[in-house]
């Protein structure tokens, strides 16, 4: 097992002791901010086929820094018609001002719907409704399709067959990430 899907299944066990009843039905439920030191981004979407997601972060506001891969996070996602949790900790000692969400490697994934994302550190947390999460983050249009509407993503392959579908954090959530810094 590679440490990727280790630590996924940890991260899923972990979430599964966590639980402790509830309406499992109610994908927008905010859960008790937790006193983990580290930033944990959760992100709830359906994403109809397997893939590997990948968060990236910055800590400073510098846009001349570019995002890196030691500054990131991957998760395996399986697919399903039904919304999950895809859940991103970051290493201890991080602070993100700006993050890279990248919404795979699988060139036929569908469309997917984006119901919110929930940032919790050190038992502060706020959490970003599916219409608000397109007020934050910022699609690379050359890779992605966004609507506000139906508040999906698709990811596209581009006109020369390169494939990064990606959404930037904009400034409103720099000013939210440092609320719970």
């Amino acid at each position: 097992m590679n440490s990727t899907k280790l630590v996924t299944f940890f991260l899923s066990l972990a979430m599964l002791i966590s639980c402790k009843g509830g309406d499992k039905d109610n994908q927008n439920a905010t859960a008790e901010p937790a006193s983990d030191p580290n930033y944990v981004i959760t992100l709830n979407a359906t994403i109809k086929k397997s893939d590997n997601i990948q968060l990236f972060f910055k800590e400073t506001t510098d846009d001349n820094t570019q995002f890196s891969e030691e500054n990131s996070v991957r998760v395996d996602v399986i697919g399903s018609d039904k919304a999950q949790d895809i859940v991103f900790k970051l290493p201890t000692d991080s602070y993100p001002s700006q993050l890279r969400l990248d919404l795979g490697l699988n060139k036929d994934q569908q469309e997917i719907a984006i119901n919110n994302l929930n940032i919790q550190h050190a038992g502060k947390n706020f959490s970003l409704s599916a219409a608000d999460f397109f007020e934050y983050f910022v699609p690379d249009t050359t890779y992605v399709n966004v609507s506000k509407v139906t508040k999906t993503v698709t990811p596209k392959v581009a006109k020369d067959g390169s494939f990064d579908p990606k959404l930037f954090s904009g400034t409103m959530l720099a000013e939210k990430l440092q609320t719970i810094k």
